[in-house]
């Protein structure tokens, strides 16, 4: 009597010609930027599981009046925007951080996500990035 599983040797849907995710990075960046640090679309035929998508911003020099940094992830398939986000309160201080975390996103052919760091107009800095860690396979 089977119990649980489907038949043959692959059992489970992410042995099926695995692929590791891994996208990411860091910068430093003044006002009026925005910078991509994922950008991943999965491929026809094939789906992804991302087990960790993060973001964060570190504020390096004051924000000017009005200037606010965000660190977001925008998930395209459904046009979703900014599924998860942080933001600095305009004119932030020295120090002021924040970062969010997703865990376990499940992905479609076509789908896509991507990952950036915006910096509004102004004189202040900032260091922010990104990343994704998951596995990609065969649908």
């Amino acid at each position: 009597m089977r119990i649980f599983g489907p038949t043959g040797v692959r059992q489970f849907p992410s042995d099926r010609n695995p692929t590791r995710l891994v996208q990411g990075g860091a910068s430093a960046h003044g006002g009026g930027t925005t910078i991509t640090y994922v950008n991943y679309t999965v491929p026809a035929g094939r789906r992804a599981d991302i087990y960790m998508a993060r973001g964060w911003y570190l504020v390096t020099v004051v924000l000017a009046a009005g200037q606010t940094e965000s660190a977001h992830l925008d998930y395209s398939v459904p046009a979703t925007p900014n599924v998860v986000v942080v933001q600095s309160q305009a004119a932030a201080a020295v120090g002021d951080r924040q970062q969010w975390e997703a865990e376990h996103l499940f992905l479609t052919a076509t789908d896509q996500i991507v990952i950036q760091g915006t910096l509004s107009a102004g004189a202040g800095t900032v260091v922010d990035g990104g990343g994704i860690s998951g596995v990609e396979y065969d649908a």
